[in-house]
């Protein structure tokens, strides 16, 4: 039978589009329900007797609620999300994960934390030592397993879904663990062996059952003298020499080297490129003085070469840090509230900055930045200057 005759037979072209639609039915209704099981939250009742059973089964414990909801994102606008929290009357945390269905808490983060340190880096220090010959190799900043969604509930930390007996070799070997951040400092005078400590410290990280991302991962490879300049905070400032004074490495990255040069923007005031492949020089950025009797305001002004620098990136802004030399810092000049401030009574600064807004609102939207701390500027921004007094206590 051809098309010409199924149109031509009313009965039949009848039955077919009722086929037709009938199978469109059942089809958007299968749609329409798997998207509803997608996005359906699990209950506040039916996520509390899951951690229930989660808590009785791990610990052998009752479990004490003293607060549960659904986990919120921070900020200015917040939103709600399908993953789930309690707070335990022990301190600790439960929270649910939408996309894996399990639940995690952090009552033994700190312990499995410490044995990660003491056992499994411990390990892979001592067998990198062994083979390159090495100074002195060790660790700071040591993140696994974060929940690092900033919330309105300030939940934060490492969580875990398995129990932890004290033997880690098992623990690992059953829970999914993950390096966040590790940055690995490694004492060497032979430049030459840079890259064999390298290689050494990703293949003793890969037998340890503890995944990562290459970008989660640091290793700054120093000399003796350039480190006991990197404890001394006063390395920061320009009177001493830190030109070359270490190799960095993002593991899977090339080697480069760093290089840390500050640049006087006003009295006692430093700042310094965090940018690999920029250096600050003399007057690349300018504190332009603000016509304002509220508080002493600033403009940042850019040299063109910042211009050209940051026009050839991505994105706008510099990375900096800032330091502060108390002593030579002019309190005065940076307060302008009328009051005389004395070097003695100062207990330390802090350096506001505002994305290009109205400089007569000193107070709205500014980031808070002390001593020491990262930051991005762009040209154009508002910075001030808090002064922290010593208490008279």
């Amino acid at each position: 039978m051809g098309i010409k005759d199924i149109l031509n037979n009313k009965k039949l072209l009848l039955k077919m589009i009722v086929s037709l639609v009938v199978v469109l039915i059942i089809a958007m209704g299968s749609i329409l329900l798997i998207d509803r099981e997608k996005n359906e939250k699990l209950s506040i009742e039916d996520f509390k007797e899951m951690a229930k059973e989660y808590y009785e089964n791990k610990y052998n414990m009752e479990l004490q609620i003293n607060d549960i909801g659904y986990i919120s994102t921070g900020g200015l606008v917040s939103n709600e999300t399908n993953d789930m929290y309690i707070k335990v009357s022990n301190g600790s945390t439960i929270i649910y994960i939408e996309e894996t269905k399990k639940l995690y808490d952090n009552r033994q983060a700190k312990e499995i934390i410490n044995n990660i340190e003491e056992t499994v880096l411990e390990n892979v220090f001592a067998n990198v030592s062994s083979i390159t010959n090495i100074e002195e190799i060790f660790y700071n900043n040591v993140k696994v397993n974060e929940f690092n969604i900033f919330t309105k509930q300030g939940i934060k930390g490492s969580y875990f879904n398995s129990y932890y007996d004290g033997d880690i070799e098992k623990f690992l070997a059953n829970e999914e663990v993950v390096f966040d951040d590790l940055r690995l400092f490694a004492i060497c005078d032979d430049s030459s062996k840079t890259e064999s400590i390298k290689n050494k410290v990703i293949d003793e990280l890969q037998k340890s059952n503890i995944k990562y991302e290459e970008s989660n991962i640091e290793l700054r490879i120093l000399t003796r003298d350039c480190y006991d300049k990197y404890l001394n905070k006063e390395y920061r400032l320009p009177d001493i020499d830190m030109t070359e004074c270490y190799a960095k490495y993002v593991l899977g990255e090339k080697e480069y080297s760093y290089v840390q040069k500050y640049i006087e923007v006003t009295d006692g005031i430093f700042i310094t490129s965090n940018e690999r492949d920029f250096l600050l020089e003399t007057n690349d950025i300018v504190l332009e003085k603000c016509e304002t009797d509220k508080i002493a305001m600033y403009k940042v002004k850019f040299s063109e070469r910042i211009k050209e620098y940051i026009n050839s990136k991505t994105y706008n802004e510099l990375n900096v840090y800032v330091r502060y030399d108390l002593e030579k810092v002019d309190y005065n000049k940076l307060n302008e509230k009328g009051e005389e401030i004395k070097e003695e009574n100062v207990e330390d600064i802090k350096l506001y900055y505002n994305r290009k807004k109205d400089e007569n609102k000193i107070l709205n939207l500014f980031s808070e930045m002390s001593d020491g701390e990262y930051a991005v500027l762009e040209d154009g921004d508002y910075i001030f200057f808090e002064i922290d007094k010593k208490s008279e206590d």
